[in-house]
């Protein structure tokens, strides 16, 4: 993916410490929701929940995705 490939080369140039965790889903039970994006990160040390997702739109409507993430502990979600 294009914009993962943006993001390899800004932490690799920056020496910034990150865990590429690809298009693993993500599910918290408690916090009744899931998600899969299309490329995921944690900065600094390896998580369960990712700092930063990128997923790529095909559709539109259903499940509003960004409230997921957001219940989930995603600090930051881009939409293409």
């Amino acid at each position: 993916m294009f914009a993962g490939n943006l993001y390899y080369f800004n932490f690799q140039e920056k020496r910034i410490r990150y865990f590429p965790l690809g298009s693993t889903t993500f599910r918290k039970q408690a916090k009744r929701g899931g998600v899969e994006p299309d490329e995921s990160y944690c900065l600094g040390i390896e998580k369960e929940v990712p700092d930063f997702a990128i997923e790529v739109v095909v559709t539109s409507g259903g499940v509003d995705k960004l409230e997921v993430y957001k219940r989930l502990g995603v600090t930051e979600v881009w939409f293409f």
